[in-house]
């Protein structure tokens, strides 16, 4: 599972659960108050299961400038932040080696899940299941765009938050 947006963990730790000791989780967050938070629960919960990532993800690997939000949950690249941090992606990463297919995306990114996506291309090609969030049509059209003609379908499962999996999968 890669869990891209991790914040302080809640869905890599329930990721972690459900891959077992078997699993692989790989939790990618650029904001280093959220990565602390995230490192304390995986401590508190004894998981072994888990790589940090500290980076946003993206389609390029480099720097980017990176935004606090109202909280910590809402933080995002953009050109008026004021740190810089990391950004990698996914199909790079995959190409070097650094991380394995994944089988299971999930992307909350505050409103850069298609460059996420952009940056996955190759790493598509394999179907991977993917849970995103899109606030609006916008967002949500953007993705539509980058998944649709590869094959997913793409099914709404709460206010903001989306399954997207290959046609020949069973939807969730």
């Amino acid at each position: 599972v890669f869990d891209i947006g991790a914040n302080v963990g809640y869905y890599t730790l329930l990721s972690s659960i459900l891959v077992g000791d078997s699993g692989k989780v790989f939790a990618f967050e650029p904001f280093p108050a959220n990565i602390e938070l995230l490192k304390k629960h995986l401590r508190l919960n004894n998981i072994k299961n888990v790589t940090i990532f500290d980076a946003a993800v993206a389609d390029y690997t480099g720097t980017a400038q990176f935004e606090e939000g109202a909280s910590n949950a809402m933080g995002h690249i953009s050109s008026k932040g004021k740190s810089q941090v990391k950004v990698e992606c996914i199909d790079e990463l995959i190409a070097a080696g650094r991380v394995p297919e994944p089988h299971y995306l999930k992307i909350d990114v505050e409103g850069a899940e298609a460059e996420v996506l952009i940056g996955s291309k190759k790493t598509l090609k394999n179907h991977p299941i993917i849970i995103f969030e899109a606030w609006n049509e916008e967002f949500l059209n953007k993705i539509e765009k980058i998944l649709k003609p590869i094959g997913y379908k793409i099914k709404k499962i709460s206010q903001e938050n989306y399954l997207a999996e290959f046609h020949n999968k069973r939807m969730l």
